[in-house]
């Protein structure tokens, strides 16, 4: 692979890992002011008139004098998927460089796909469920959680993307596993006929 676009991809990485830890840390800033949750309302839905309908019960909510903890958790779903964005910048070129080489799912691949499922992972998993809990430490704080409740915002699509690069790592190691034993077993036959010097 090219080592530009290896040095450009690993730049992106970092420069978005950088960034969503400043923005991250930017929000212990607004201590006291203003911090936006998404939240789903509960119970039925308003009076609407024929016809109408509401897909989506979720929405966001601005609630003033936020904590520290509040604002640092509102935006922890950035800041986890900025370091797995960074972390999957450093595994990926390798990835793609065994490709371009013609040598894909080797040894060295099976644990960079399954780096990249694991960074994937958490942040589709656990960067939502540190927005949640500060929307519920929001409406627990402002005593409104009669009417709404906390809202995951649990990205299936990125947990799908994470179970086939495991898939991916798992055929890389099985593949990297057959090649190492045919290799051997070509050696040995090499060895077995080649004659022998009186």
């Amino acid at each position: 692979m090219d080592r530009l676009a290896v040095y450009l991809i690993r730049f992106a990485g970092a420069v978005t890992a950088v960034w969503g830890v400043a923005y991250t840390i930017n929000a212990a800033t607004r201590t006291g002011g203003y911090v936006t949750v998404g939240v789903t309302l509960r119970g039925a839905d308003p009076a609407l008139a024929e016809g109408m309908l509401i897909r989506r019960h979720e929405v966001l909510l601005e609630a003033w004098g936020a904590t520290t903890g509040e604002q640092l958790l509102s935006r922890g779903d950035v800041l986890l998927a900025a370091l797995c964005a960074g972390a999957a910048a450093l595994l990926l070129p390798a990835v793609l460089g065994s490709v371009v080489a013609g040598r894909p799912f080797g040894r060295g691949d099976a644990r960079r796909l399954g780096g990249l499922a694991v960074a994937v992972a958490v942040a589709a998993a656990v960067g939502p469920y540190l927005t949640w809990l500060a929307a519920a430490a929001v409406l627990a704080r402002t005593g409104i959680g009669g009417g709404f409740a906390p809202s995951s915002g649990l990205s299936g699509g990125a947990l799908v993307v994470a179970a086939l690069l495991l898939v991916l790592a798992l055929a890389a190691r099985a593949g990297a596993k057959r090649a190492e034993a045919a290799g051997a077993a070509s050696a040995d036959q090499s060895s077995a006929v080649r004659p022998s010097r009186s």
